[in-house]
This record gives structure tokens, sequence and C-alpha cells, in this order.
């Protein structure tokens, strides 16, 4: 990671701000301008289709997200919206869900089904502001952003449902994370076609979070605290942090 923020840091202070913007054959030009969007799409799914290449005996399938989006692997999609050509506002989404229901016959009444719900979440938006320097097909762009994030407990929700005796039912909630980060994102993109490109971002937050407390209910019990409220502060990785696929219109 250090290695990769030297990279990143040397590239910013090399690449020349005073670009002019370019022109493929056809008289298109190569990269975005004042007023165009754009999409960046994670570009893991199409690196590892790449990477099975070399290395593996088992089958390589074409790239697709099904290993994405879940909570504990949540996909990120950023937009840009560009106020000239060397400034743009960023917004990140970032979604990850998981849901199950499973039904089992009942251990005393086999006639009757139990019933096993799980749920959980992972949800994130962010917003920052762009700066973009570079010479020829490479840019470098950096700037503020902040982000706020929801984050189900690492069990999620768990409710059982016993189809012989609702004094067995049970509901497992709570211990949800919230947290609000501020910091700095740096990156790189190439340019290989006219408002193409392929780019890799580097985002770093300070982040606050805070926990509510997970209950347990047996029953038409009370519930139980089985884990109390708690709070962190530090610095991490912000989700943009990726390799994207980068198109603008």
């Amino acid at each position: 990671m250090k290695k990769a923020i030297f990279i990143l840091a040397i590239a910013a202070t090399t690449i020349s701000a005073s670009a002019q913007q370019m022109m493929n054959k056809k008289g298109m030009p190569i990269k975005p301008v004042s007023g165009d969007y754009g999409l960046l799409i994670n570009a893991n799914p199409f690196l590892n289709y790449a990477g099975n290449f070399f290395g593996k005996t088992n089958d390589n399938f074409s790239p697709n997200f099904q290993n994405y989006g879940g909570a504990g692997n949540p996909f990120t999609l950023s937009g840009r919206y560009f106020l000239a050509d060397d400034r743009a506002i960023r917004v990140d989404f970032t979604l990850g869900i998981n849901s199950s229901t499973e039904e089992s016959a009942n251990f005393v009444d086999a006639t009757k089904l139990d019933e096993l719900k799980t749920s959980s979440s992972t949800i994130g938006i962010g917003a920052g502001y762009e700066y973009r320097r570079g010479a020829g097909r490479l840019v470098v762009n950096y700037g503020p952003q902040i982000s706020i994030l929801s984050r189900s407990n690492i069990d999620g929700k768990i409710e059982f449902t016993n189809g012989n005796d609702a004094n067995l039912n049970q509901i497992a909630e709570g211990g949800n994370t919230l947290t609000f980060g501020v910091g700095g994102f740096l990156g790189l993109e190439y340019f290989f076609g006219p408002k193409m490109s392929v780019g890799g971002n580097f985002g770093l937050n300070i982040n606050a979070s805070s926990t509510n407390e997970r209950t347990n209910k047996v029953g038409t019990g009370t519930a139980v605290v089985t884990d109390g409220k708690s709070s962190s502060f530090g610095v991490a990785n912000s989700n943009n942090s990726n390799i994207s696929l980068n198109f603008y219109f």
C-alpha cells in the first residue's frame, strides 16, 4: 500500500498541468470536458478474469459481478460531473445486501416447519471535489472527500421461528455500525480511447464510528443485550479505493 501511495505521489508531482485537449484521428476529444458526466465501474472482475489465465488449472469463466454486492463485499459505483475541464464533482454509492430464508422440519413434529431468516446490509454514499492535472493520455486526479456508511453486524439480523412452539422463537438484531469519514483521494487515469480510460484510485479517510447494542430475544421474553454500544475513531481506506473502468459522455 505504501508503495502504491509513493508511486501515485511521484506521478502527481511530475505531470504537467498545462495540457491541452487531445483529439484522435477522427477529431473526437480524448478527455472529458466541462459539462460531461462520468461513470466509473469496478474493474476487479475483469482483472480476475485476466489473471486466471496465468497459474491456474481450473476453468476460467467470463467476467461477472456475482461475488460483489453482498454485505461483506459491497459494490461501489462512482459518478462524476465536470464543472470545468480540470475540475469535477464526484459521487460514490456503496451497496451490499444479503438475505436468505431456510425451512426445515421441526425436531418434535416433523409435519411442521421451522424457519430461519438472516439479513444484513452495507449502504454508503460519498462525495468529493476533484482536481485533474495531466499531459497526454495520463491524468492525475486528487481532492477532498466525505462519506457516510451504514454496516450491519457481521451476523446480521437473525429470526428463528419454531413451527411447533412459539416460545422457542428467537430474534437477534442490532450491533450495526454507522461511520462518518472525511479525507482525501489520489488517483491515476490512462485514456486508451475517446473518453474511455482505466484508472486506479486510493482514498484515505479519518473515520468516526458508532455501534449500537445487539440484543437477543427468545419467545415473548424481554430482549437481552449481548453486546453493548461502542464507538471508535481511526484512519482507514475509503470504499472508492479500487481499479476502475471509466466512461465519459
